[in-house]
């Protein structure tokens, strides 16, 4: 074997003889036990942890069942249902509110002079208070009369006017002009007839308080011609 070779092999071994005692002087045995004790307390905590993981799977898998066993479909559709209810009555709503918003104004009311009306009507007050005053004190002095018939309906005849006055006076929701005329014929004719009626039922024997009414019946008839 030629010289050059065994140098080249003494040389490589001498190279392993440099790395076998340095692996000794480093102690490797303790570095693997402490890479193993480490591994152990590594694979300690993934215990803890998939032990963990577990737990929580269960619970989201019971969670999961208890959804499954539950039937919410028919609250969803109740609610669905007052939903578009809901919908219908605002949608309703608005449309009358458009409607309302597009209804033109109703017309200004036409203003009624009731004032030739009242003017008869305190007239004919006036002539019942004298018919009543003038019964009161032509009255025959020997004979007792009972004017309470009279003054009774003297009092009903005035309400009824004074209702009449009331009725007329309140304003009225019809734009055209009112024809009072048939009111007016109606109240001198009900107080010409209630006037005659109740004088008439005295007796004839009061022939000057007929006298007085009488005149009174004559301004009421001049009263109407103007």
């Amino acid at each position: 074997m030629p010289s050059k070779q065994i140098g080249t092999i003494l040389s490589v071994i001498e190279v392993q003889d440099v790395t076998l005692a340095k692996i000794k002087a480093e102690d490797i045995v303790v570095r693997v036990l402490t890479s193993v004790k480490t591994l152990n307390d590594s694979h300690a905590t993934y215990v803890v942890a998939l032990a963990e993981l577990k737990s929580s799977y269960n619970v989201y898998a019971a969670s999961l069942a208890e959804l499954k066993t539950v039937n919410i479909s028919p609250e969803i559709l109740e609610g669905v249902k007052a939903l578009n209810e809901a919908h219908v009555s605002y949608a309703k709503a608005l449309a009358d509110l458009q409607f309302l918003a597009a209804k033109p104004a109703p017309p200004a009311l036409e203003k009624v002079d009731l004032s030739l009306l009242f003017t008869k009507l305190d007239k004919y007050t006036t002539y019942l208070t004298e018919i009543k005053s003038a019964v009161t004190i032509l009255a025959p002095a020997p004979e007792k009369v009972n004017l309470s018939p009279l003054s009774t309906k003297l009092e009903e005849h005035s309400t009824y006017l004074i209702d009449i006055k009331s009725a007329v006076n309140t304003p009225t929701l019809v734009p055209e002009k009112v024809d009072l005329s048939t009111l007016e014929t109606l109240v001198n004719n009900t107080a010409e007839l209630k006037i005659l009626s109740i004088v008439e039922a005295l007796g004839k024997e009061d022939m000057e308080i007929l006298g007085e009414v009488k005149s009174i019946k004559t301004l009421i008839k001049e009263d109407k011609k103007d």
